[in-house]
């Protein structure tokens, strides 16, 4: 017998093209036998003239109030995801507050001196992040997007990248930057750069905006928070099957667990404004294992030794040479976590002459022996 559930969309969580993926994989894989139904609401502080026929179920993704008390009036088994809200609704509810609450915690694990929260305007939301955010962690500086506002009648994106630059560069370094929205995120790696700081030596990047597909153009300069989308839209349908069989209680709530965190600690990847810099990090992609000598490798690229340490001073603040060297033991590091390789045989593909000089070469980068490395459960690569 076919079942109808109409998934109905509105709010923050409908931008996170994960959830729907985990609702479908889930009736795909275990409920053919379910017809889902996409239902769009409308703009919001309309009213929801929604109605469900009888016999079917519904499963919204809401947030705001007025939203859910709409929905929560259905006389049908419901399934509600809920970014805020309370147990005493059926359904998901996902807590946002874990996310400056792990920003914070990635920040203090890091070791950042100093954190700023990039806060967006007037918007509460934001406010309430970054006082979320604040009560997790110490030494925090707010950066107000509109704080010149009071005394200055403009203060345009040139003059909010220049004082957001001139904060970092006078705060104890190195600095944790936590935004919430992708364009403020855009905005703070500008500032970096004009203050002439790298990330994420000297400043770490996190931005938790829901659009993590975007995010995700933008990595590895950005650390990402992401709510574990896909898991939520999966159980959320395992929810709605044990409702409709009679298995759990039709007022049953689940809350999920924290967010996940993608960490930008690689440089084996890197943007750059520099078409020299783009064909050297294709050409080591491709060619790991080649001559890496300086002037082979500028000959390589159709350039000098000097005009390739110029690039890479600009992009890294340091020499080609002591940039592939800090490439090769990161690839170094991964390998000894991933792999299951002898340490002559990771040695040697790392360009190592022995698995002795892979050994000093770590302990003078990390302080670490390759044994050491294997056995840290602590350690975490991207």
């Amino acid at each position: 017998m076919t079942q109808h559930v109409h998934f109905v969309v509105f709010g923050e969580l409908s931008q996170d093209p994960g959830i729907m993926q985990g609702v479908i994989d889930f009736v795909q894989k275990t409920q053919p036998s379910w017809h889902l139904k996409l239902r769009l609401l409308g703009i919001k502080g309309q009213d929801y003239p929604l109605t469900i026929p009888k016999g079917d179920a519904a499963m919204g993704i809401l947030a705001g109030p007025k939203v859910v008390q709409t929905f929560k009036r259905l006389r049908c088994p419901k399934v509600i995801i809920q970014v805020k809200g309370s147990n005493r609704l059926p359904g998901m509810v996902v807590s946002d507050e874990a996310i400056p609450k792990r920003v914070a915690q990635h920040f203090e694990e890091r070791g950042y001196r100093s954190k700023v929260f990039f806060e967006i305007g007037d918007n509460p939301e934001s406010a309430r992040f970054g006082t979320i955010f604040q009560q997790h962690s110490r030494n925090v500086h707010w950066f107000r997007h509109g704080a010149r506002l009071e005394a200055c009648s403009t203060w345009n994106l040139k003059d909010q990248i220049l004082d957001l630059a001139d904060l970092l560069k006078r705060l104890d370094g190195p600095v944790g930057l936590y935004c919430t929205d992708l364009e403020h995120a855009g905005r703070a790696l500008q500032a970096v750069d004009t203050a002439g700081l790298k990330v994420p030596f000297h400043v770490g990047v996190a931005v938790s905006d829901p659009r993590t597909d975007l995010c995700s153009l933008m990595r590895p300069s950005l650390t990402q928070v992401k709510r574990p989308s896909y898991q939520i839209g999966w159980e959320a349908a395992r929810l709605m099957d044990d409702i409709l069989c009679g298995r759990t209680d039709p007022k049953s709530s689940i809350p999920m667990p924290e967010p996940s965190i993608m960490i930008r600690t690689s440089s084996s990847v890197w943007v750059s404004n520099s078409g020299l810099l783009d064909r050297l990090q294709q050409l080591l992609s491709e060619e790991w294992s080649l001559n890496r000598q300086p002037e082979t490798v500028a000959k390589r690229l159709g350039t000098t030794r000097r005009t390739l340490d110029r690039h890479c001073r600009q992009c890294f603040g340091m020499t080609f040479s002591s940039q592939l060297e800090r490439m090769r033991v990161e690839r170094t590091i991964s390998g000894l976590l991933n792999r299951k390789d002898s340490l002559v045989t990771l040695a040697l593909d790392m360009g190592y002459s022995s698995q002795s000089h892979m050994t000093a070469a770590l302990k003078k980068a990390v302080g670490k022996t390759p044994g050491q490395i294997r056995s840290d459960k602590n350690l975490q690569t991207v």
